[in-house]
Formats: structure tokens, sequence, C-alpha cells
């Protein structure tokens, strides 16, 4: 997988109408939806899930990082933040943005939960222009929880957030 290919996987979900629940989505990568499992029905899903779902990878993970130095097989905001810290996981650090990247806003920046996106549009300096993302604020603005936009709050934000890269895209 590209990171065109990522975005393009990811965008493909955009106008269908998923909503938001919190722990859902990204179980089945074989799915054509990121929604559904763990008990949730299939036009469910979070931020982490929807990431993880557009990656190709579950969110329930074997990743030995995540098991031993994490302490969970769970991939979710807390547990992405941590990994593109770190030189090791799933996940590299990156100083910069690019288009394919994740962005990691961290638990307690914008609220109680941390949010991650996928970044799929930087402006003529380097910024980040637009992010794909699930949200609860997606879902109460268009009934569609996924979107690709970069509200104000989100841009705010951006200062203390990670960027990471997947370890499995060239």
């Amino acid at each position: 997988m590209t990171p065109a290919d990522l975005i393009k996987r990811a965008r493909s979900q955009l106008g269908k109408n998923i909503r938001y629940k919190l722990g859902a989505g990204g179980y089945g990568v074989d799915k054509p939806a990121p929604g559904g499992g763990g008990g949730h029905a299939p036009d469910q899903c979070d931020c982490s899930g929807f990431v993880c779902w557009a990656l190709n990878i579950s969110r329930l993970t074997s990743n030995e990082y995540y098991k031993l130095h994490l302490k969970t097989e769970w991939i979710s905001t807390v547990s992405m933040h941590r990994d593109c810290g770190d030189s090791a996981g799933l996940f590299r650090q990156l100083d910069a943005p690019q288009p394919g990247c994740i962005v990691v806003y961290p638990d307690g920046v914008l609220g109680a939960q941390g949010h991650v996106g996928i970044v799929t549009a930087l402006d003529a300096a380097g910024q980040v222009r637009a992010i794909i993302h699930c949200s609860s604020g997606n879902f109460k603005k268009t009934g569609d929880a996924i979107g690709e936009n970069l509200d104000a709050n989100w841009q705010k934000a951006l200062p203390k957030s990670r960027y990471g890269w997947f370890v499995a895209l060239p």
C-alpha cells in the first residue's frame, strides 16, 4: 500500500453515513467498511478504528512493542501517541507532516479523549491543510462521522500532536 492508496481507501468511506461510537471499528481489515466488530454495529466506528481499517491492520494487535512496552494489545489514540514518540512499534515519528501520515492528538488537548486522523493535504508552507478522520463532531455537523477537514480546534492542537509514519508504507 502506498500513501496514495491509503488516502484513497480512507476517502472511500466519505458519505457512507458512519456513526461515531467509541471503541468501534477497525477489527475486520478484510471488510469493505471500517465499522463493526467488538459487538458494535457495522455502521459504527471511532477515530483509531477508522485509521486502523484504512491502514489495513486490526486494532487488536499482537505486536511485541504494544504487548511488552505499552502493556496493551489495543491500538488506540493513547498507544498510537506513545508509539509515534518511540523508535519501535508500528509507527515512526516524523518531524514534519506529509500526506499519508497519521496525526495523533494526545489526551487532554481537545478534551478527555485524544484523536487521530490521516493527513491528506498540506499547504504551500508544508503545514497540514486537511485530515480525514472519524469524529463525533463530524457526525453532529453532517450525520457522517467520517470527514475530510481541519477545523479551528484541530488546527490549534497541531503543535501538541505527533506525526507518525506506518512502518509498512514505503
